[in-house]
């Protein structure tokens, strides 16, 4: 344990220092070594690490996004919307970690609440709903996603292209 609590914090420093690279690196090695009960007190131990600092979850949160390891950024991305639930970018961000995951419909309630709670709702938003639906065969949501990115930024090639599909 004591060398859990070592790694956890030499992590948060690379997290907080956006070295990702060498972040994803270590975890990778070190996580793998663990089974998924030590896994699990690594990601508790950085989390408590991290004081309930929303600034401080979010790097570690997009650090494991970045690195695209979906089921550590989604550990962290709920421990952000435990504290603050309203936060419409952690909740676009969590749905595309829920996506990468095949967790479709996961992904979907979370956009969804993100367009509720923007706003002004980024472009982006509408263009992932759309591809969101159309991984499920959604197509005329799918469509009318697209179509409405295609409204918002209208000089887009792949918002034609992805409607087009």
């Amino acid at each position: 344990m004591n060398t859990i609590k070592l790694v956890a914090e030499e992590l948060l420093q690379l997290a907080i220092h956006a070295e990702i690279r060498e972040f994803k690196s270590r975890f990778v090695v070190f996580s793998n070594k663990l089974n998924l009960a030590e896994r699990q007190v690594l990601l508790q131990r950085l989390s408590s690490l991290c004081k309930k600092d929303l600034a401080t979850l979010y790097w570690l949160a997009t650090s494991f996004a970045q690195s695209n390891l979906d089921e550590e950024a989604i550990f962290f991305f709920e421990e952000i919307t435990s504290i603050d639930p309203d936060k419409p970018e952690i909740l676009y961000q969590k749905s595309i970690s829920f996506f990468r995951l095949f967790q479709v419909e996961k992904a979907i309630t979370c956009i969804l609440r993100a367009i509720d709670l923007s706003k002004n709702v980024p472009e982006d938003y509408y263009f992932n709903l759309g591809n969101f639906y159309h991984s499920i065969g959604e197509l005329q949501k799918a469509q009318d996603n697209f179509e409405h990115f295609i409204q918002l930024k209208k000089d887009s090639g792949i918002g034609h292209q992805a409607l087009s599909s």
